[in-house]
């Protein structure tokens, strides 16, 4: 049943720290390395306890998730994805040299994961990282037209009710690029941002925050004239969020193993009710329909991802739309259309929405394209005005698992020892 629990370490909130995060024991038992947070990723320090005498170094060495390698290494990854190694005297719980970048295009997961292991043999296995590629203009024929932007690794971009704007995340912040002025600008700078959604109205947008003090579901002016306000949740596992057209009711995913969509009742309904509103399976990835009637979501509870709906916002049965596989539905402007990609393709389904349930005329492939596809997230967009689509091309990302048997003996090569 193992002894009582014992503190480590201490969070010095004075000095600006937030939490001490992915603990590592070193093989001789004499100390902890570990990751201090801060108010961003880009600030965490990697840090070592020794067990003999309780002193704590912070190491001037900024990144996350330390490891120890045998033969006197440490590695660690950046907020980049780039993993860096240096020598390491285990027994006296110093760094030995300068850091010297030895992967790059490692995933960092969110709240700072590194998803990199490493066996005692000096193998090592990692999630390969987000791919930089462009965001662009699409018709429905798969014609694009990136738009003037440096490629970078975009995520979840999202139309403003106007098709004016589209907010995106890109590296932990959201950002609103202006069709117009073509000017790309940002509107958080504190924490991991992801997922932004508008509201009905143009004025907000919300988005999910993961970072140092907390996580949950955030709005802020699409103006940028105010910071983020924390709306709902703690929960570092609360992702994509999306207010009913009517501005009624909060929809979100949230559970840490299994996501399930939960929707809660918006201030402007005076309540604090809130559903589940599915049941099994892992739910992730929707988009409620424009009449604020139905909800489509993609649900592994077959045992493969498709896409269904169901009624908005008091479930009443779940219709399969997609056949043979399905993901990231998007509804069209008129609510007559449910997209979806499958693989690389994009299914367009004509759906009739006038009786009790949603039932599929027919389904129609439109054109193939390089989606990304992370996270069972949408990385594409329905343009308002129903000139097509703005897309995320997947750049290098591949999702593989990487595998370097003996991975030491380059790890040794790259640092000259």
């Amino acid at each position: 049943t193992g002894g009582p629990l014992t503190h480590l370490t201490v969070v010095d909130t004075a000095a600006g720290e937030s939490s001490h995060r992915w603990p590592e024991i070193l093989p001789r038992g004499n100390g902890v390395l570990y990751s201090v947070y801060y108010a961003e990723l880009s600030e965490a320090r990697i840090a070592v306890l020794s067990l003999e005498s309780g002193d704590v170094k912070v190491l001037d060495h900024s990144g996350t998730g330390p490891h120890f390698v045998e033969g006197g290494y440490l590695v660690y990854g950046r907020a980049d994805g780039t993993v860096v190694g240096v020598p390491f005297d285990e027994q006296l719980l110093e760094v030995r040299g300068s850091a010297v970048p030895v992967i790059e295009g490692v995933g960092i997961a969110s709240g700072g994961a590194l998803e990199l292991a490493i066996a005692r043999n000096g193998s090592i296995v990692y999630a390969a990282g987000l791919g930089v590629g462009s965001l662009s203009l699409s018709d429905d024929r798969g014609n694009t037209s990136p738009l003037p932007l440096e490629p970078a690794g975009y995520l979840t971009p999202r139309f403003s009710p106007a098709g004016d704007r589209v907010a995106v995340a890109v590296a932990g912040h959201i950002w609103v690029y202006d069709r117009n002025l073509k000017t790309l600008s940002v509107r958080t700078t504190e924490g991991q941002n992801y997922h932004p959604s508008w509201s009905p109205d143009g004025n907000r947008i919300f988005l999910s925050r993961v970072s140092g003090t907390g996580a949950g579901l955030y709005s802020v002016p699409a103006d940028g004239s105010a910071n983020p306000t924390r709306l709902y949740g703690e929960s570092a596992t609360m992702w994509e969020s999306e207010l009913s057209p009517d501005g009624q009711w909060l929809a979100f995913s949230d559970n840490p193993v299994n996501p399930v969509i939960e929707i809660v009742a918006w201030e402007s309904a005076g309540g604090t009710e809130r559903r589940r509103l599915t049941q099994t399976g892992s739910q992730i990835g929707f988009d409620i329909s424009p009449d604020g009637r139905w909800i489509a979501y993609g649900s592994n509870q077959t045992g493969q991802s498709e896409v269904y709906v169901t009624s908005f916002p008091y479930p009443s049965g779940h219709v399969q739309i997609s056949v043979d596989g399905g993901e990231m539905p998007a509804w069209s402007p008129d609510g007559r259309v449910l997209y979806y990609v499958d693989e690389d393709l994009l299914i367009a389904a004509n759906v009739n929405t006038s009786a009790s349930q949603v039932t599929v005329q027919d389904r129609n492939p439109l054109f193939s394209y390089n989606f990304r596809r992370l996270f069972g997230m949408r990385h594409f967009d329905v343009d308002p005005k129903g000139n097509g689509f703005v897309v995320v091309d997947a750049g290098g990302d591949s999702g593989a698992i990487v595998v370097a048997l003996d991975w030491v003996s380059e790890l040794r090569e790259r640092l000259g020892r």
